[in-house]
């Protein structure tokens, strides 16, 4: 029996540059994602991206 759980994610980018990277993926697993907030600090050129997920569990 497959049951439904929510999750949390929390993403850490340490170098802006990779953004486009990250998001790539995270686009790959869009139908997991309903959930996404991103807070840039562009002074440390870095960001954090929280994503809530949803899934199937056994």
């Amino acid at each position: 029996m497959e049951q439904e759980r929510i999750g949390f994610i929390g993403i850490v980018i340490e170098d802006l540059t990779q953004a486009a990277k990250v998001n790539t993926i995270i686009s790959q697993f869009q139908d997991m994602v309903t959930g996404r907030i991103g807070v840039p600090d562009h002074e440390r050129n870095m960001a954090v991206i929280g994503l809530l997920v949803r899934g199937a569990w056994r």
